[in-house]
């Protein structure tokens, strides 16, 4: 009796861990959607080293430059990680090894925001964190909210941290 009790033990806890690390590779556990794809498929920014050009649709790590010829705008962070140009259309703002900004702050969640280009040139944010039991809250211009249209020289705040949207002239 024993050993069948500890037989479906090991198998309780092995499916358990299996089903923990499907669920923490790629996938946002308040959902179960996927919240930001791995970097392959998503195209994602790999930062070059100092000294060498941007690759990706961001630019503005600590001792990178890069053009902002083709750029959609620029977030301007009070702290780390500074100016971020931003080139591609649809960026994850968050403390992820993965999003395409990374705030190292823990006040900032994991996939925290979305930033997307609209066709008028502006830009819509949305609060990854709005579905989940215990939100962490986004600002913009002071205000609360869980998506919002930007424009030039909002202020936005992620849990605390903020950062200034500048559009670039068309």
């Amino acid at each position: 009796m024993r050993d069948w009790i500890l037989i479906v033990l090991i198998a309780v806890l092995g499916a358990g861990l299996g089903y923990w690390v499907v669920r923490s590779r790629g996938r946002d556990a308040t959902d179960g959607r996927t919240s930001h794809p791995t970097a392959a498929a998503s195209g994602a920014i790999e930062l070059p080293l100092p000294g060498t050009a941007p690759t990706g649709g961001v630019t503005g790590a600590p001792g990178v430059s890069g053009s902002e010829t083709a750029s959609l705008a620029v977030l301007e962070f009070e702290g780390e990680p500074g100016r971020v140009t931003i080139m591609r259309p649809e960026v994850v703002i968050g403390r992820h090894s993965e999003d395409d900004i990374q705030v190292r702050d823990v006040r900032v969640s994991r996939h925290h925001a979305r930033l997307v280009a609209r066709r008028d040139g502006g830009f819509e944010i949305h609060n990854l964190t709005a579905v989940r039991s215990e939100p962490n809250p986004m600002q913009v211009n002071g205000v609360t909210r869980e998506h919002a249209n930007l424009q030039d020289g909002d202020i936005v705040s992620l849990g605390g941290v903020s950062f200034t949207l500048w559009l670039k002239a068309a």
